[in-house]
């Protein structure tokens, strides 16, 4: 029975693999057209793969920055949101204690991210600087 189990799992594996191997074909004839001379160092036909010139730490640093920014702005709203419990607690003081609880988790949120924001400008400096990216 074991022995049956795994004819038919590497079975389908196999199958899988060559279903995926068949889907890559056109990804690798579409980097063969690309003319990439191995030997000499050098591309000859790269300007069409649309990929831009930007320096590729430039880019992530870029894409981190946006993703901390959404990442502040959910911790700000979190804090209005603590805010707006508060103002409707009405002097319950279970309601308040959730409201203190909630903007006390966005202000400790908010510290995290402004310490991964300090520590990504510091990684991305000296990254850019080791790159020699101006």
């Amino acid at each position: 029975m074991k022995d049956s189990v795994s004819k038919q799992f590497s079975s389908k594996l196999l199958k899988y693999l060559a279903l995926i191997g068949l889907l890559l074909i056109p990804v690798a004839l579409q980097a063969a057209t690309l003319s990439i001379d191995p030997f000499w160092g050098g591309a000859t036909n790269l300007s069409n793969t649309g990929l831009g010139t930007t320096d590729p730490v430039v880019v992530a640093s870029q894409i981190v920055n946006v993703f901390l920014r959404v990442l502040g702005l959910l911790s700000m709203l979190m804090m209005i949101y603590g805010g707006w419990i508060w103002l409707w607690a009405r002097g319950n003081e279970e309601e308040i204690g959730r409201a203190k609880d909630i903007i006390r988790g966005a202000i400790i949120g908010l510290l995290v991210i402004l310490a991964s924001y300090g520590t990504m400008q510091w990684v991305f400096y000296y990254l850019s600087s080791i790159t020699n990216v101006s």
